[in-house]
């Protein structure tokens, strides 16, 4: 795996965003209150919404 591999994703409740290489990291708002972000590889990175909000009890 490289660096290639991986890519910032945002999660907005059960929205993803895999945002491009070119995007830079400084122009998010301060503080940034919209969402989580991950770092996954680019063959997972719609993993979240793939078993949306549930947790098991």
């Amino acid at each position: 795996e490289s660096i290639k591999d991986f890519c910032l994703v945002a999660v907005f409740g059960s929205q993803e965003k895999c945002f491009p290489d070119s995007y830079k990291v400084l122009q998010f708002q301060n503080p940034w209150k919209r969402g989580k972000l991950f770092v996954r590889l680019r063959s997972s990175a719609m993993a979240a919404t793939a078993f949306g909000q549930v947790t098991s009890v």
